[in-house]
């Protein structure tokens, strides 16, 4: 593998946790049931990921950010239409 898509797949890789510590932090506004979907997305989204990696695609690095805002999406949603609050 070229050392330049090495960077990129660990760059998704450090992105990819960053989100998912986002999602497990999230608790202290999101009810516990939404918690345990993210959680289950955010695995959806690493096998993404490695299939994704297996295919020496570049859009890897599309992953956490799909993650992220998903996550930005949700906390907007929850606060505004569902009136969740800390």
């Amino acid at each position: 593998m070229h050392p330049a898509y090495i960077a990129l797949v660990v760059l998704a890789a450090v992105l990819q946790l960053v989100v998912g510590w986002l999602y497990l932090v999230s608790g202290l506004v999101v009810p516990g049931a939404f918690i345990v979907a993210l959680l289950v997305f955010w695995v959806a989204q690493v096998v993404v990921g490695v299939r994704l990696v297996g295919r020496r695609s570049p859009w890897v690095v599309a992953v956490p950010v799909v993650g992220f805002l998903t996550w930005l999406a949700l906390l907007w949603f929850g606060g505004e239409i569902l009136g969740w609050t800390a």
